[in-house]
């Protein structure tokens, strides 16, 4: 299958459109016809056919039984047998060269993907241990500042306590100097309201005094008056004095009994 990969390389960059390839690999010439076969060689086969099928030329495949017969094709024979076991020999190399390059690549990227995640990890592990370290000490400056604050409140409060405290006392004096004030008021308006008691019973005393005199005066006077009609009713004719005149004269001795009851 090798010798047919060359040969249609040298047809790829020969002149012509029509060639014919001759084998006497049965297998050979059904795995290209087929495509039946996982083989590089193959795969190169077959792109080299689409390249010679671009370029508008045909590669036709004849199988030939063998060389028996032919002077000189049974050593070349020999030698393609013997270059196609070499070349066999070498894709086995190869692709064991490449497996083991392929198993060295992926020991390698395991290697550095397992070192990508040891540094990952170790990174990681500092990105932890910053960050422990700084809530630490943010949890520090918290309890600093939350017992600094408890100190400001303690303070606060004991200056509240003392403002409190001298706000009682002062209130309690202001209302101790008021009650003092209104008991002074109350004292005061109870010596004037006494003395507006003293100055009305000396008002009524006087009153009575003037009431008593007026009523004595009265009396006097009705007296007098009696004292008079009568002096006048005894010197004179009785059926001339007049009826007013005895009005009068009942008048004030009624007057009279009144003031004396009165008095």
């Amino acid at each position: 299958m090798t010798a047919m990969e060359k040969a249609l390389e040298e047809v790829y960059y020969m002149g012509g459109n029509n060639f014919t390839i001759s084998s006497d690999s049965c297998g050979c010439l059904s795995a290209i016809k087929h495509m039946n076969i996982c083989s590089p060689v193959l795969t190169k086969i077959q792109k080299l056919l689409f390249c010679l099928a671009s370029k508008s030329k045909v590669a036709q495949f004849c199988l030939v039984p063998a060389h028996v017969g032919i002077f000189g094709n049974e050593d070349a024979d020999k030698e393609a047998k013997k270059a196609s076991a070499e070349n066999e020999d070498a894709d086995k190399e190869a692709k064991k060269a490449s497996a083991e390059n392929e198993d060295a690549d992926k020991e390698t990227k395991k290697a550095s993907a397992e070192n990508e995640d040891a540094d990952l990890q170790k990174m990681r592990m500092l990105i932890k241990t910053k960050k422990a370290s700084a809530e630490n000490e943010d949890a520090d400056k918290e309890a600093k500042k939350a017992s600094a604050e408890n100190e400001d409140a303690d303070k606060e409060a004991k200056k509240a306590s003392a403002e409190n405290e001298d706000a009682d006392a002062k209130k309690a004096s202001a209302e101790n100097e008021d009650a003092d004030k209104e008991a002074k008021k109350a004292s005061a308006e109870n010596e004037d309201a006494d003395k507006e008691a003293k100055k009305a019973s000396a008002e009524n005393e006087d009153a009575d005094k003037e009431a008593k005199k007026a009523s004595a005066e009265k009396r006097m006077l009705i007296k007098k008056q009696r004292r008079h009609l009568q002096r006048m009713l005894a010197v004179s004719d009785a059926s001339s004095f007049s009826h007013q005149s005895r009005h009068a004269l009942h008048f004030l001795i009624c007057q009279d009994s009144h003031v004396s009851s009165h008095v």
